[in-house]
């Protein structure tokens, strides 16, 4: 059974010219435990695509279903609990709180009313979590004392606390240098693999995309696949 699946999805917007076409006609299966990289220009609809993927946005047409539930039957309340307890979100900005830290951050979404993590447990595992991306001795620190690197990882981190099926990545990579994406590209890849869960990364970076098992390009607003070595 696949993990999800878009089924002739459309996305159209009012640009007060008429109607913007983003994606029209689109298809997609991933299955557990995959990993996809989107490719393609800027405002092509790769943000789009990952939005609706990651249920913050409804296409206007098609058909998405999730573990076989159809996502466009879900109220917004329904929507939300969905989310926090089977998708993991990475942005390009890593979102920390200034004001928490490293630990605090990463239990923010063990907080939300119907999270799947026992709050109990939800310590250990964040410090486990923690453990596995290098940063054990940097739980009592702020955001503003660690580097980009190790920012984006603490936003990898909590991205994974309530053990998602998928992670959706943002060109998680876009705003740090060559070797902190590199290091980044490591990790997403080790715990893809090590936690069996399914990843979707949009990103305009070559390397990156060349470690995933897949990679589409979004083209005329539908996905096209091409080899990875590309």
């Amino acid at each position: 059974m696949s993990l999800l699946s878009l089924s002739n999805i459309t996305r159209s917007y009012d640009s007060g010219n008429g109607q913007l076409h983003v994606l029209q006609g689109l298809d997609l299966t991933v299955e557990a435990g995959e990993s996809l990289a989107v490719v393609g220009p800027s405002g092509c609809g790769k943000s789009t695509l990952l939005n609706i993927i990651g249920v913050l946005d409804r296409p206007s047409s098609g058909r998405f279903l999730f573990h076989d539930r159809d996502m466009q039957q879900l109220d917004e309340a329904a929507l939300a609990q969905f989310r926090n307890r089977e998708i993991g979100l990475i942005f390009q900005d890593h979102h920390l709180m200034p004001q928490l830290s490293v630990l605090e951050n990463v239990l923010l979404p063990t907080l939300v009313p119907g999270a799947p993590t026992d709050p109990a447990g939800a310590t250990g595992a964040a410090k486990d979590l923690l453990s596995q991306v290098g940063l054990a001795e940097r739980l009592a620190h702020r955001p503003a004392q660690l580097s980009g690197g190790e920012r984006q990882r603490v936003a990898v981190v909590r991205a994974l606390i309530n053990r998602p099926a998928l992670l959706l990545a943002d060109e998680p990579t876009g705003a740090l240098d060559q070797q902190s994406a590199d290091n980044l590209a490591e990790l997403l890849v080790e715990l893809n693999d090590r936690h069996q869960v399914a990843l979707i990364t949009v990103t305009h970076s070559a390397a990156l995309a060349a470690r995933m098992q897949r990679v589409c390009e979004l083209r005329n607003g539908t996905l096209v696949d091409r080899p990875a070595a590309q």
